[in-house]
This record gives C-alpha cells, sequence and structure tokens, in this order.
C-alpha cells in the first residue's frame, strides 16, 4: 500500500499538468479560430479587411427591415461570415440573411449542393441560373430560401436568404444577387 500511494500521486501529478496544458492548448486554439472583432483584417491572401453589406442594403434588396445579428463580418477559421434578420420577427418569422466568404476551394461542393436543391425544389433538369458574376457564379429561388453565389479571386462568396416560415414571400433571388455583388465589392 506505502509504494501505491506515490505512484498515485504522481499520476495526478501528470495528469494537472496535462490537462492544464490541454485547457490553454484548446483555449489558444479557439482563439486562433474565431475572431471576436467585426473588423479583424481578412488573411494574408485577401489583403484587406472583410466588410458585409449593411442593413440598409438588405431593405434595398430585399423590401425589409432587417437587424444585424453578427455586428459585421466575423471570421471562424478559413471562413467569413455575417448575418441578419428581420426586424419585424412578427410578421417575418424566421427570415435570415447570411453571407460568407470562404476559399475558392469549397465553390464545387457548394455548387453541387445548390444543384441538388434547384433539382428537389423544381424538378430532375432544373438548374441553378447562371451568373455572369465572378469567375463562376450561381444563383437560385424556391419558395423557402435563395441564394447566389460567386467564385472571384480565389475566394467563394455566397449569400443566402431564408423564408421558409413566411407564406408568399416572392422571389428573393435578385435580392440575393444585388447583395452579392455588394459583398464582393462589384
Amino acid at each position: 500500500m506505502k509504494q501505491l500511494i506515490p505512484i498515485i500521486l504522481l499520476a495526478s501529478t501528470v495528469l494537472t499538468g496535462c490537462s492544464s496544458r490541454a485547457e490553454s492548448g484548446d483555449s489558444a486554439e479557439v482563439a486562433a479560430y474565431v475572431s471576436p472583432n467585426a473588423s479583424t483584417p481578412a488573411p494574408a491572401s485577401g489583403g484587406s479587411s472583410r466588410t458585409c453589406f449593411t442593413a440598409d442594403d438588405v431593405k434595398s434588396a430585399l423590401g425589409f427591415d432587417a437587424r444585424s445579428l453578427t455586428g459585421g463580418m466575423r471570421q471562424y477559421g478559413t471562413m467569413w461570415n455575417c448575418g441578419y434578420a428581420a426586424a419585424d420577427d412578427a410578421k417575418l418569422p424566421g427570415v435570415t440573411v447570411s453571407a460568407t466568404v470562404s476559399p475558392a476551394a469549397e465553390a464545387d461542393s457548394t455548387f453541387d449542393h445548390m444543384k441538388q436543391v434547384v433539382k428537389m425544389s423544381k424538378g430532375g433538369n432544373a438548374q441553378p441560373d447562371v451568373l455572369p458574376v465572378g469567375e463562376r457564379g450561381l444563383a437560385y429561388g424556391t419558395s423557402s430560401q435563395a441564394r447566389a453565389s460567386a467564385v472571384a479571386n480565389g475566394q467563394l462568396y455566397s449569400v443566402e436568404v431564408g423564408f421558409g416560415g413566411v407564406a408568399n414571400f416572392g422571389d428573393k433571388k435578385d435580392g440575393a444577387i444585388e447583395l452579392l455583388r455588394k459583398l464582393m465589392g462589384s
């Protein structure tokens, strides 16, 4: 029993040290992954600060007052994101607008997903509309969402408008395209 006590104390000390290092490592990893500042500069490949369109831009493009959910563009690893919700939750419950900027390597999977959504909502031969925006661009509008995405300067830019809880909301594809152009700075 006397031999077991030093082993337990040693094991306890080692585990405590590992735990402290793991917690500080996890905290540093999370801090490096999520930027809490809306004006965090873009990665070196981007060369400038990422900015999002404004609530006024949302109103102009989509026709409803919006409030920011993110307080500007936020960085999450290699992705940048901003979001808005309809200001009037009673009239427009669950209506959201999100914008993302991510590496162009994600474009193929994003475009494949867009094609699947359109086929499921509009029929087997339906395709998203091709946009003359960026190097590649696609957009669609369904009864519950609209999305526009394009690749430019090694980045994938996307705007998605969700409105599944609102009947007769209308096609917001053109508004999503307008917001995509603003997001891309064109």
